[in-house]
């Protein structure tokens, strides 16, 4: 009898021939152990490197074997990015949790409907898959060249234009780091190369296509550099913060800038839409994209089966919205209706992100709050129920010394304030609030808010609240909505280039009095 090594070696070595790529879904009883294959191995209980929580460190990368052992829930995050890493004739095997949840269930019961995403289950086992595998007859493939015919184009222009920024825009695998690597070997110029990007580790194929033609700088240390004689490259360029890519953008010469546009690399579709609205306004840009996959075969399983499951895509099937505002938990919509719900969210924020999708679905303390117009969903409100706080950690929490997972507001002004009331009181915490693109400015958030607020009456919420990046105009619009300002920190956060903010309306008499008492003026 084969080993689970040798099974999965046999595995690779039949989808090597068609270019294909494998997922394996396991449950707790048939969770395949992987450790003494040549695998990328990421896990929910480890601590060092290999962190489920490290995930962006091996963005980049390419992997013919990719582990993630899940415990108590499904990163969401990390799936997405690490399933671009494994290459045509890998494997990307999902050990999901014991307990069951809606998330870990959309998971397994979408997956019937690809071919290349298998359920192991007791009758059907990793032996059956390379069984169904080797009895598939062998197809002719076309030999994939490089540089492609769409990455020569981009090259070209590039060489040609080298004092342009270009703008690489691709899902994963489609070339893009390649392509920059490529134009970097060829430059005949005479200025300083330079390639920076979130980490080292992302840019080893770009690097390796620059043929030492360039050199590596992060970019902390890069915006501490004089700027005189450097022509920038910018790879995995969502991964960083907009703030960061602006100041990049206005201190040096940038030719190139790669970036996929899921919902998963960091600042997701939301960072598209801002930042190419600031470039735009900025300087002179050509925009390109690459829609030919080259690290697997087209069209893969695999990666429709991730962008369907986690609502990365649009899936453009006719709804009709009941008209008005309806207040649903994630897992009783519909997959369509699901997928526009999530749609905006990742148009409409800059953090939204798969994780998202699944604490939507698996927490019942989380809700939606939709506005339909016409047929059409125009508004979505996500509100989290937070407090009261365990009475037992409410000291802890106050010296400092505590800080549990979850009820962010009631715990972070109990701490600011030297205060146990915020913990006692229930709250609704505002996560989000997306509008779509036609009906903002309209008042369409301020009456998202305005229902929000006569339901936090009716079910005798103490007060409503949010935590933000505190840009002007946000606050601006909190306020006008009749939200106070009642912290506003100093340093900045990295994903919005803000400091932070939190607002609060009190509903109960005395969270009204607690909260008057400590709102802060807006600096001019």
């Amino acid at each position: 009898m084969k080993t689970t090594a040798q099974l999965l070696r046999a595995c690779q070595q039949q989808l090597e021939r068609r270019q294909q790529r494998l997922v394996l879904l396991c449950t707790d009883h048939l969770v395949i152990n992987a450790a003494n294959s040549a695998a990328l191995i990421l896990d929910d209980q480890s601590s060092d490197r290999f962190a489920m929580h490290r995930y962006r460190d091996y963005l980049g990368t390419s992997n013919t074997l990719v582990v993630l052992n899940f415990t108590h829930a499904v990163h969401a995050d990390a799936l997405a990015a690490l399933a671009g890493t494994v290459v045509a004739g890998g494997v990307l095997i999902i050990n999901l949790p014991a307990a069951e949840s809606a998330f870990c269930q959309r998971l397994l019961r979408h997956a019937e409907a690809f071919e290349r995403v298998v359920r192991l289950t007791p009758d059907y086992t990793l032996t059956d898959v390379l069984q169904q595998l080797s009895a598939q007859p062998d197809e002719h493939l076309a030999v994939a060249h490089f540089p492609s015919n769409a990455q020569q184009q981009i090259i070209t222009t590039m060489l040609a234009t080298p004092q342009t920024t270009h703008l690489i825009m691709a899902d994963r695998g489609r070339g893009k780091s390649t392509t920059l690597g490529a134009a970097l070997a060829n430059y005949q110029g005479t200025a300083r190369l330079v390639v920076t990007a979130p980490r080292r580790s992302q840019i080893d194929s770009l690097m390796q296509y620059a043929e030492g033609h360039a050199e590596f700088i992060a970019w902390e240390r890069l915006l501490e550099l004089p700027n005189s004689n450097i022509l920038l490259v910018i790879d995995e360029a969502a991964g960083l913060p907009i703030h960061i890519l602006q100041q990049l953008c206005q201190r040096f010469s940038v030719w190139g800038i790669a970036t996929t546009v899921d919902g998963y690399e960091g600042c997701g579709r939301g960072f598209v839409i801002r930042f190419l609205d600031w470039l735009k306004n900025h300087q002179d840009f050509i925009q390109h994209s690459l829609e030919q996959a080259l690290r697997w075969r087209n069209p893969d399983p695999a990666e429709d089966w991730l962008n369907h499951v986690l609502c990365l895509r649009e899936y453009r099937l006719p709804i009709t919205w009941q008209d008005g505002y309806q207040w649903v938990h994630a897992s009783t919509l519909t997959d369509a209706q699901l997928n526009q719900v999530m749609q905006l969210l990742l148009e409409a924020h800059y953090q939204s992100s798969p994780n998202d999708l699944r604490l939507l679905l698996d927490d019942q303390r989380q809700h939606l709050l939709l506005n339909s117009h016409n047929g059409h969903l125009v508004g979505v409100l996500w509100v989290a129920e937070e407090g009261p706080v365990d009475q037992r950690l409410q000291a802890d929490i106050l010296a400092g010394t505590r800080r549990p997972a979850g009820d962010l507001l009631p715990q972070a002004l109990a701490f600011k304030w030297q205060l146990l009331a915020p913990m006692q009181w229930r709250w609704w915490r505002i996560v989000r609030i997306a509008v779509s693109v036609n009906k903002r400015r309209q008042g369409c958030g301020s009456g998202l808010l305005k229902q929000l607020g006569e339901a936090a009456q009716q079910q005798q919420i103490d007060a409503i609240g949010s935590s933000f990046g505190a840009a002007d105009e946000v606050i601006a619009f909190w306020q006008a909505n009749n939200f106070q300002l009642i912290h506003r920190g100093v340093k900045r956060q990295m994903a919005s280039g803000h400091v932070n903010a939190m607002v609060a309306c009190g509903n109960s008499k005395y969270a009204c009095q607690v909260i008057q008492q400590r709102l802060i003026e807006v600096p001019l």
